[in-house]
């Protein structure tokens, strides 16, 4: 992969946003954005975590999602196209898709700084 990306060269993002299961106590109603898809048109996809996600996220939830994110960080060598495609449409369970346009979201494009890259 190359350097980091220019938002020139960012074509396509989503944001994944944490949902905690029903009944969770957890500290503020914000939205929990754990991380970021990015692709261009060159067939690179990347994916960015919030450092302290497990902090964000209910206890039970951790392995799962450290699991999601060892199987995104194998298939976007071997299939970004679908791996991006699958993430983008993410709609039911502890990680949901929003965002798909960073004109409307120019927020978003700042976490890829302080995010990590898987």
């Amino acid at each position: 992969m190359n350097d980091e990306p220019t938002p020139e060269s960012i074509q396509w993002f989503c944001v994944l946003e944490y949902i905690a299961s029903e009944g969770y106590e957890g500290p503020g109603d914000d939205p929990k954005i754990i991380a970021l898809v990015t692709a261009s048109e060159d067939n690179e996809a990347r994916i960015y975590v919030h450092p302290e996600w497990e902090r964000m996220v209910q206890l039970h939830d951790r392995e799962y999602l450290g699991s999601l994110y060892r199987d995104f960080k194998s298939r976007i060598k071997s299939d970004p196209d679908t791996l991006f495609r699958q993430l983008s449409e993410l709609a039911v369970g502890p990680l949901v898709a929003r965002g798909s346009d960073l004109s409307e979201f120019p927020a978003y494009r700042s976490l890829m700084s302080w995010f990590q890259e898987l």
